[in-house]
């Protein structure tokens, strides 16, 4: 240590009756020993090693670089400097390096402490749930989402949820087309299936991994896996303002460009409200035709230069009837008219009289359909210029078409009948 005299030793305790300093200053110890100290109080040591041969109450700074052997009890009152947690004998810190938030655990294979990750206690319970103890029974009712993202809906927002209106939904019945529900489901107990609880009960552990007072609210609990929902506000509105059974559908009047109901595919096509009390057609963006009750006004009329009606006979014959500007009506066949046999009627006039004359009947065939099918044949009754009166189908015949135009000839003379088809069967 160098030191020649005991004078130039800075204080460094405070002696006691019958205390001894033995002071080594060899190479192999390099050491301060005190002896005899346990009524005796140490301050402000610093020494390479330090040996306690008994023991004593250190205070103010104690620093040992070296090893420090205590063989008696040693009370710190001040600081302790120079020591490492992993000098001591039964701390292991270099095996595996501590990592934050970890704890020295006791090691029983290795006899050490050593750092480990901390998890909780065995048997750490939650106190209560929601305010409640002991059997835990909550209902909706018993959890807040007053301040929570997630909302729980009312049962009449959940029956409005079910039964709005929706793109694939049979506006007439709302069905459970979804099979969601089936006839053997129990909607009115939940069962122990999972067998979570015995018949010796099994205490909450943890709520969601809350432990304690535990207060669950709507945000608490994840339903991104889950079949059943937690609905936004915004949803829960947009429910409760969706078009529902027994609801008046309404619209905007609409113009002829942009209709008030149109259609996806079409939108320049569809119904709008041109004026008050008339519903107006519009097809690709032009009106097509006005619908209206007002005393004095058509209860329909139809819009266009070229625009007319068509109508359909009994049998199917198409025709358009269209007006001019000078008011004049012009009926015009529209498509092929239905082919088959004479039905009896038609326009006829005879161009060559007949031989045989005043009221006899006279046998007459018709023309081949001028596409090809069953000649018709008849009889006919003439007056007494030899003209054509009357007539009646023998054999209808088939392939005739409605206003197709045939001849007429009688049988046995030179009699000679433009005839007009004018129905078929």
């Amino acid at each position: 240590m160098a030191v020649t005299r005991i004078s130039e030793l800075t204080p460094i305790l405070t002696p006691g009756d019958n205390n001894l300093l033995i002071i080594n200053d060899g190479d192999t110890t390099n050491s301060i020993t005190f002896t005899n100290l346990s009524d005796s109080v140490v301050s402000n040591v610093q020494a390479a090693n330090l040996v306690f041969a008994g023991s004593v109450e250190l205070d103010g700074i104690v620093t040992v670089d070296g090893v420090m052997t205590v063989n008696g009890d040693v009370t710190f009152l001040g600081e302790v400097g120079g020591i490492e947690i992993d000098e001591l004998s039964d701390v292991d810190t270099s095996t595996a390096l501590p990592l934050e938030a970890q704890a020295l655990v006791w090691v029983s294979a290795n006899s050490k402490w050593e750092p480990r990750d901390v998890s909780p206690a065995a048997g750490t319970t939650a106190t209560s749930v929601n305010g409640q103890t002991d059997t835990v029974i909550l209902t909706a009712d018993d959890i807040d989402d007053s301040l929570t993202t997630h909302k729980f809906a009312t049962s009449v927002q959940l029956g409005l949820a079910d039964t709005s209106l929706q793109p694939t939904d049979n506006v007439s019945e709302l069905t459970n087309d979804a099979s969601y529900l089936i006839p053997t489901d129990n909607v009115s107990l939940l069962t122990n299936d999972s067998n979570f609880i015995d018949a010796s009960g099994a205490p909450v552990q943890t709520v969601n991994t809350q432990t304690g007072d535990v207060v669950l609210d709507a945000d608490d609990i994840d339903d991104t896996s889950s079949t059943h929902k937690f609905a936004t506000a915004s949803q829960l509105s947009d429910a409760e303002s969706a078009l529902q059974s027994g609801d008046t559908l309404q619209s905007a009047d609409g113009t002829e460009t942009q209709p008030g109901l149109s259609f996806v595919s079409d939108p320049n096509t569809g119904l709008y409200s041109s004026a008050a009390d008339v519903l107006s057609v519009t097809t690709n963006a032009a009106p097509t035709a006005h619908f209206t009750s007002t005393a004095g006004v058509g209860a329909l009329e139809i819009v266009g230069s070229d625009g007319g009606v068509i109508l359909a006979s009994p049998n199917g014959t198409r025709y358009m009837i269209t007006v001019t500007d000078g008011g004049s009506l012009s009926t015009v066949l529209v498509g092929a008219a239905p082919t088959g046999g004479i039905s009896g009627t038609g326009f006829f006039t005879t161009t060559t009289p007949f031989t045989e004359i005043n009221g006899s009947e006279v046998a007459i065939t018709f023309s081949a359909p001028t596409g090809g099918g069953v000649t018709a044949v008849g009889t006919a009754v003439t007056d007494g210029s030899g003209s054509m009166i009357g007539y009646s189908m023998t054999n209808s015949g088939d392939g005739y078409a409605v206003g197709e135009t045939v001849n007429v000839t009688e049988d046995s003379g030179a009699g000679v009948v433009e005839f007009e088809v004018t129905a078929v069967f």
